[in-house]
């Protein structure tokens, strides 16, 4: 992978968390380097208070880098910009808009709304899945439902990066798996954005994902290609515990190693 093939560089970033006052700092992420290319999805899976959030928090706009290099298509990335789209954790749609309508917001915040925006927004609905509900509100919805409309907006504005925080928290089983499997068939358009997903869970990275990086405290584990980073070794490192990690279907599992008998 070469710099000038990147969508997104990180080099040697450094953030973290002051006080209002400024008088305390929490390091949450430290030296962290890697690239993510077009066409890629990567997914960083790490466990709680390791700078997951906070990272993407960094390439989304809203936090400040406190050192080093944070660039998207070689422009440094220092506030929030239409190139880049983000799903939170919650949905967090307009309760008195339909499901068309809160599609619909983000072009007309951008200005990009056209005569041809309706075709967008419909193509939109189809690709995740909820044909027949778009004049549905909100109150309306299921959670899974409400999070695919939330990825349909994020996408509606044709974005060069695609920045996923969570997106199955708090979901159902039914919801989860609607929503991965959403995913997993934008992993395989090729007209999609490039992705980063970040999640406690491997059981949340969607099959077609094609690197993973385990980050732990804030510095990087292992990262690469999904399949040869993705070993028990690296994952029990990254959770400070003794795992044992399945795969099948192309739908990874993992849990506490079973003491020998």
């Amino acid at each position: 992978m070469t710099t000038s093939d990147a969508t997104l560089v990180v080099e040697n970033l450094r953030l973290g968390h002051a006080t209002q006052k400024k008088r305390d700092y929490t390091l949450a992420c430290d030296n962290l380097s890697f690239e993510v290319d077009r066409g890629e999805f990567i997914a960083i899976v790490g466990p709680s208070g390791c700078g997951k959030t906070t990272f993407l928090s960094a390439v989304a706009g809203l936090l400040p880098v406190d050192s080093g290099r944070l660039e998207l298509d070689g422009r440094q990335i220092d506030g929030p910009g239409p190139e880049r789209s983000l799903v939170f954790q919650q949905a967090s749609l307009f309760p008195w808009r339909t499901v068309r309508r809160n599609i619909e917001f983000s072009l007309e915040a951008e200005g990009k709304k056209t005569a041809h925006s309706a075709q967008r927004v419909g193509d939109m609905i189809a690709l995740v899945g909820l044909e027949g509900a778009d004049e549905k509100y909100p109150g309306e919805l299921s959670g899974g439902m409400s999070q695919r409309v939330n990825l349909a907006r994020a996408l509606v504005t044709d974005p060069e990066l695609l920045l996923l925080d969570e997106p199955a928290a708090g979901l159902d089983l039914g919801g989860r798996e609607d929503l991965l499997g959403t995913l997993s068939e934008l992993a395989l358009d090729d007209a999609a954005p490039a992705t980063v997903l970040v999640s406690h869970h491997v059981e949340e990275i969607p099959p077609g994902f094609t690197h993973v990086l385990l980050l732990r405290a804030g510095e990087v584990v292992a990262q690469g290609p999904l399949a040869p980073t993705l070993t028990e070794q690296n994952l029990s490192k990254t959770f400070g515990l003794d795992l044992e990690l399945s795969l099948l279907d192309n739908r990874f599992t993992a849990r506490r190693r079973r003491p020998a008998p």
